[in-house]
């Protein structure tokens, strides 16, 4: 199984088939949950805000020690 983003809660699990793919079915199936899920749009917005805080506590303490 191939996981993605495990630490930040957002990530799916794909299940590989007889011969070890990872199908176009099975891609199709996870986007289709991630897209559909609340908790998942939920996890997403607050990971962004998250990043746009820390870029924006970066820019402001390299401009102050400039």
């Amino acid at each position: 199984m191939i996981s993605w983003a495990p630490q930040q809660k957002v990530g799916l699990k794909f299940d590989r088939d007889e011969s070890g793919i990872i199908t176009r079915e099975e891609i199709k199936n996870k986007v289709d949950q991630v897209l559909g899920d609340q908790y998942f749009k939920a996890r997403a917005l607050e990971l962004k805000e998250k990043a746009i805080s820390s870029v924006r506590e970066d820019n402001e303490y390299l401009l102050r020690n400039k």
